[in-house]
């Protein structure tokens, strides 16, 4: 969490220097949450900055900041594949966020019809986990419950993309 409110204070802090008129830090600033954040793959943090974000990012790419990741994040925020650039996609995931493992693993027994507390013995984690990877799988998906999120995970073949990585 810790990760996340870093690179909450560094985009914020990179669009307020945009806003200024000081493009060059703004970059800089930019820059720098990128590099943190490419590891991790967060690209909603990104994207919930809107507009002045999406700007931004496109100096980034003039720049070639993280150009493989800016790439990823404009695709994401609707920019057209032309206009972003002709370097190869790095993620083919129909989600924004793509799933961890954990997070497929407890997908994949949800939609075998395992409860929480099953989900919890199977994987030897506290209910409460569980319970947060749902939530989070559960934001990923976009949808606001597990019968859903497993509706959802069989229409895009979530679990048949991640078998054939493996």
């Amino acid at each position: 969490m810790r990760m996340r409110s870093m690179l909450e204070i560094l985009l914020l802090h990179a669009l307020a220097l945009q806003a200024q008129g000081i493009p060059t830090e703004a970059l800089a600033a930019l820059g720098g949450a990128l590099l943190l954040a490419e590891p991790e793959g967060y690209i909603r943090l990104f994207l919930d900055e809107g507009t002045p974000m999406v700007a931004l990012l496109r100096q980034a790419q003039k720049h070639k900041v993280a150009p493989g990741y800016v790439m990823t994040l404009l695709e994401a925020a609707g920019e057209p594949r032309g206009a972003v650039s002709d370097l190869p996609a790095l993620r083919s995931s129909p989600l924004v966020e793509p799933l961890t493992a954990r997070e497929r693993e407890v997908l994949r027994l949800l939609m075998d019809g395992a409860s929480n507390r099953e989900i919890a013995a199977d994987l030897v984690l506290s209910i409460n986990t569980v319970k947060k990877h749902i939530l989070n799988l559960c934001g990923k998906v976009g949808v606001q419950s597990r019968t859903h999120a497993i509706a959802k995970a069989s229409t895009l073949n979530l679990l048949l993309g991640a078998d054939e990585e493996v």
